[in-house]
């Protein structure tokens, strides 16, 4: 099978996860604005455990670590500069809530929620590939509850030590990174099987979170607006190709390890980060802004990942 045929099948696969969530909201047995509680259990329990069950399972060798450090580097730059650009990119929004929202939402990618359970998908749950995007979404986090508030809130203020430090992405990997040197995965099997029993909740979850957010909303609305396109082609076609471009050249003329490569991608090729909407509610964001680019962006990916992916295996 291809690899535009592995990467269509798992994408729509987490589409047709999302279908019983829009049916449920459909039939009226659940309103949209519930599917906060599910939110909660995905961000604060399946997550956690699937980044400490990824983490525990990495075999950190000094090849493995060097690639981390350099690839971790590499992201960082990429992040840093599609921030600089998203400010010129948005300039037309004279609103500084509308366009803090603009940037935060092309910018950063729902890495945690489908970047990670579609690495383990297409390619494994203990491939180097895998244990990068892990490393990526922590990465990605740190810069979403720094810089991320401060776009979304226009106050550097709200930006908390606490918050970052109590962060349960970080927290879960620090954790994960303990068992993986003490060993105590490997010693007591039961906590990996919990750990593991856990970390199979989040696709389906987020996926019918997705589904009960589709089921509430007005599809005219959500086509309508140019600004959605436009967002959408910023966060899934101009800094995923552009970003791509780049690490490509690095692979060829200074043999950067393909995975870094496949795992970058991964990362960022994905539609905009779901945690926008709670970021709105919580520092007074443009909400209904987070909610149309975050749906749009998501209906969009389901094109844009298979082919970006068709076309970066072609090039490899």
């Amino acid at each position: 099978m291809d690899a535009f045929s592995v990467m269509l099948k798992n994408v729509l696969i987490f589409v047709a996860l999302a279908i019983p969530g829009f049916l449920l909201v459909k039939s009226k047995l659940l309103k949209s604005e519930q599917s906060g509680a599910f939110s909660k259990f995905v961000q604060y329990v399946g997550m956690p455990f699937l980044i400490i069950s990824g983490t525990a399972g990495i075999e950190f060798t000094r090849k493995f670590t060097t690639s981390v450090l350099l690839m971790a580097g590499l992201l960082f730059v990429c992040i840093v500069v599609a921030l600089v650009f998203s400010k010129p990119l948005t300039a037309r929004e004279k609103d500084k809530q509308k366009q803090g929202m603009m940037r935060f939402c092309a910018v950063f990618s729902n890495c945690g929620f489908l970047a990670i359970p579609l690495a383990v998908a297409v390619f494994g749950t203990n491939s180097i590939v895998t244990a990068f995007v892990i490393v990526n979404n922590v990465l990605i986090n740190l810069f979403m509850y720094t810089v991320g508030i401060y776009l979304v809130s226009g106050d550097k203020k709200a930006i908390g030590v606490k918050g970052l430090a109590l962060n349960p992405v970080i927290l879960a990997f620090i954790v994960g990174l303990i068992f993986n040197l003490t060993g105590v995965v490997d010693k007591v099997s039961e906590i990996a099987d919990y750990c593991e029993d856990f970390s199979l909740t989040v696709t389906p979850l987020a996926m019918t979170i997705l589904g009960i957010k589709l089921g509430g909303i007005e599809w005219k609305r959500l086509f309508t607006q140019k600004t959605v396109y436009y967002i959408s082609a910023l966060r899934l076609l101009v800094f995923p190709i552009a970003i791509t471009g780049v690490l490509l050249a690095c692979h060829f003329a200074f043999e950067l390890d393909k995975e870094v490569v496949l795992a970058i991608f991964v990362s960022i090729s994905m539609p905009t980060a779901t945690i926008s909407s709670a970021f709105a509610d919580t520092y007074h964001g443009d909400a209904d802004g987070a909610a149309m680019y975050t749906l749009g962006s998501t209906v969009f990916s389901i094109a844009t990942i298979p082919v970006l992916y068709w076309l970066l295996c072609v090039i490899l």
